[in-house]
């Protein structure tokens, strides 16, 4: 006798047939979109907000109960960063009729978390999302600016095929970021895709730098969540100096920058201690200060 009453988490968000077919057994059937994947800041334009928008038409499409916000450990989105995404489902499944868009829940977002008049906020988190994923033959790429999951295929000895056997993420306790900054510079040298992945670098640092600017016109009238307000504007210069001390190993002349970089790398790691302490817990901060600058800034300092 099949149980009417069941729980099902689908990682096939292009399969809605599979949520017919479960419909039709009798069981119920859950949408559980993630909203933080993409490292550091979500992956809102291709991924997060799409994803959890056709999820929310699929749910009333086969009439099931309700959606469920998720958030994955092993990427390094800050927790903070979920309260969009978790208020953007609950009124996208709410207003049915409005989910193919989401730029009026943007406005009022915006306008009653910060006080602001328009979405510029969220345009500037938007302007960071994405990634750089350099191919390699190791079953995975690996992401160039800084440590992320994906990259656990330069920790494991025998890359994908350990990560398949450990899991996606490896304990970053037991990293050598040093050791992983060094092999993700190998790669890169002899890469087919090498000037792709120069100029990739380039426009994280350019769209971080632009986003930054966004940021600085509109803190003068952010009313409220100023921790919200001032973790994003470390999320643009972070990311513009992971991009801009990459491009300085790359290219090999790291002794002309040497002193700015690291420097900088020192400046960014107090903030962010003052930043993150704010909702992590400090061991947890610790760990992943060491896996954004570790080693990057050990090469810098060699």
């Amino acid at each position: 006798k099949v149980p009417r009453q069941g729980g099902v988490a689908s990682v096939g968000f292009d399969q809605p047939r599979r949520w017919a077919d479960y419909r039709r057994a009798g069981f119920d059937v859950l949408a559980i979109p993630c909203h933080d994947w993409g490292p550091i800041v979500p992956y809102y334009t291709r991924y997060t907000v799409p994803n959890t928008l056709a999820m929310i038409r699929d749910a009333v499409r086969y009439d099931c109960p309700g959606v469920i916000n998720s958030h994955w450990a092993s990427f390094h989105c800050p927790l903070p960063l979920q309260d969009y995404g978790i208020a953007l489902t609950a009124d996208r499944a709410w207003k049915t009729s409005a989910v193919p868009d989401a730029r009026d829940f943007d406005e009022a977002y915006c306008r009653l978390k910060l006080g602001l008049s328009d979405r510029t906020f969220l345009e500037a988190l938007y302007q960071m999302d994405g990634m750089l994923e350099m191919p390699t033959n190791l079953g995975r790429g690996v992401h160039l600016p800084y440590w992320y999951y994906m990259d656990a295929v330069l920790h494991y000895p025998n890359g994908h095929a350990d990560r398949l056997k450990y899991g996606p993420a490896a304990p970053l306790e037991d990293v050598d970021y040093r050791s992983i900054a060094q092999k993700k510079l190998a790669l890169l040298a002899k890469s087919q895709v090498r000037e792709a992945s120069l100029r990739g670098l380039e426009r994280i640092r350019d769209q971080s730098a632009a986003a930054r600017r966004l940021l600085d016109g509109i803190k003068r009238h952010t009313r409220r969540s100023r921790d919200l307000f001032d973790l994003v504007v470390w999320l643009a210069e972070f990311r513009q100096h992971a991009a801009e001390r990459m491009l300085a190993l790359a290219h090999g002349n790291v002794r002309a920058q040497r002193s700015r970089l690291v420097s900088r790398s020192r400046q960014l790691r107090a903030s962010m201690r003052n930043v993150y302490g704010r909702f992590m817990d400090s061991r947890d901060c610790a760990v992943e200060e060491a896996s954004l600058f570790d080693g990057e800034e050990a090469l810098l300092r060699s």
